[in-house]
This record gives C-alpha cells, structure tokens and sequence, in this order.
C-alpha cells in the first residue's frame, strides 16, 4: 500500500514540475546576443525632418536631421553637406565628402563622438543669395549615407 500511495505521488509530482510555456502572444521578445547581432545586415537612413524652404541671407535658420539604424552604433560624423550646384543623382555608400559635389559643411557634429539612431540640429547662416543644395550624411562602420537632396532658397 505504501508503495502504491508513494508511485501515485511520484506521478503526480512529476506531472507538476512539468514545463509549462506561455503562449505565443505573451511572450516577450529575447534580446539577440552579442555575437549575432554583430552578423546581422546594418541598416542606415538618413533623412531631412526640418529643413526650411526659403530662408534670409545672413540670418540664422535651424535644420535638423534623423540618422535611424537598425543597430545602435558610435559614429565619429554626421553634418548637413551643401554648396552651390545640385548633385541630383543617388550617392552611393562608397562617395565620401570630398567626392559628394558639396564643397561646405556644418562643423558641430562633423567630428565628434554620437549614438545613433538618433536627431541632430544645428544652426545654419548661409550668406549667399540664390538656391543651395544640401544633404544629410552620416559615416557609419568606414561607409558614407546620404539623404536626398534638397534645396533651400536664400533671399
């Protein structure tokens, strides 16, 4: 009897510790280790979120751009690129800043330390009057991204 009461226990705590899973809409999302988000395909682009059409030779205007990645990352530089001439084609990853067709930069973030993803802003005074063209453009792990071009009509 003793030995019947005892295997009845034994299956009934057995049947206890049993795992048990939730169901697939409660689960929570794991984290990807280290490694394999190391391997995975990054991810970058970049965009223009405030940019003024028309600004005042000579008065300050702010202008502000978006860097989203699928991996967070330290990036050494990222500025708005323009100049003069318009340089409509698409840049590829390989065309750095020399190469890109604009001659002038904004200096706060062109060499320092950020996360991204992330927003930038800076405070542009363009002293020339006429159509300047410009891009967003972040260096991320050696390679170039850049935004469309756009155009900012100075008076």
């Amino acid at each position: 009897m003793k030995l019947a009461v005892a295997m009845m226990l034994l299956v009934f705590v057995a049947g206890c510790t049993s795992t048990y899973q939730l169901p697939p809409e409660t689960q929570k999302p794991v984290q990807a280790p280290a490694q394999e988000q190391a391997t995975q395909q990054l991810d970058v682009k970049i965009m223009f979120i405030d940019l003024p059409a028309s600004i005042k030779a000579n008065s300050k205007s702010v202008v502000t751009w978006k860097i989203e990645s699928n991996l967070q990352k330290n990036i050494s530089h990222t500025a708005m690129h323009y100049g003069s001439k318009s340089v409509p084609e698409e840049l590829s990853t390989d065309v750095a800043p020399a190469n890109s067709g604009y001659p002038s930069f904004t200096p706060e973030y062109a060499s320092s330390s950020n996360k991204i993803p992330n927003e930038f802003n800076t405070v542009v005074v363009l002293a020339n009057k006429g159509t300047i063209y410009a891009r967003a453009h972040v260096i991320v792990d050696g390679k170039n991204y850049w935004s469309d071009e756009k155009s900012i009509q100075v008076e």
